[in-house]
Order: C-alpha cells, then structure tokens, then sequence
C-alpha cells in the first residue's frame, strides 16, 4: 500500500530537503519531484541547514497522488517564527471529466 507525493520545486532550491513527520526523504533533483509515502496523516516541511518551511499537513489514501508546489510564504514576517519564506500549496486535482 502507498500513495504519491508529487512535489513541483517552483522557487526552492535544489538543495531543499523534504521531511515527513521530521525523516529526511529526499532532494529536489528535478523540477517534478516523486515520493512514495505510506497512507494516512502526515506533516511535510522543506528544509535546509536551520531554515524550513512552514509544516504542511496532509491526509493520503491508497493509490492517492497528492500534488503540491513550493511558494513564497506572503505571511512570514518573521520566518523563523512563523516557518519561513517558503510554503507548501496544494494543487487541486485534475477531473478526467473535466
């Protein structure tokens, strides 16, 4: 059982690590970035060295792609308070029937 966490880097760098509920995963070697993640509740965050974004919460089911962009964070006035300048924004789905 799994789900797919498509992550589009969007303005991060390369050097970004995705983390899921505190675990490094991965970097962001392409544009388009796959992750295999098990079902269920799970909390995402980009860091790099001591900065990191601001913590995305998500809920996958089986067989689910779950699509998601790097963005600037509008609100961080105080990024290390508030999660820094980057933020992670779902992508709605795309309906077949559309």
């Amino acid at each position: 059982m799994s789900a797919t966490l498509r992550i589009h880097r969007g303005l991060c760098s390369k050097e970004r690590v995705l983390t899921i509920r505190g675990q490094a995963v991965g970097t962001w070697a392409e544009e388009v970035n796959d992750f295999d993640i098990t079902p269920g509740d799970h909390v995402l965050s980009l860091n790099l060295g001591i900065y990191h974004s601001v913590p995305t919460h998500v809920r996958v089911t089986d067989g689910m792609v779950v699509e998601f962009k790097a963005v600037e964070n509008p609100d961080a006035l105080l990024p290390i308070l508030q999660g820094g300048f980057i933020k992670l924004e779902r992508i709605p789905p795309v309906r077949a029937d559309a």
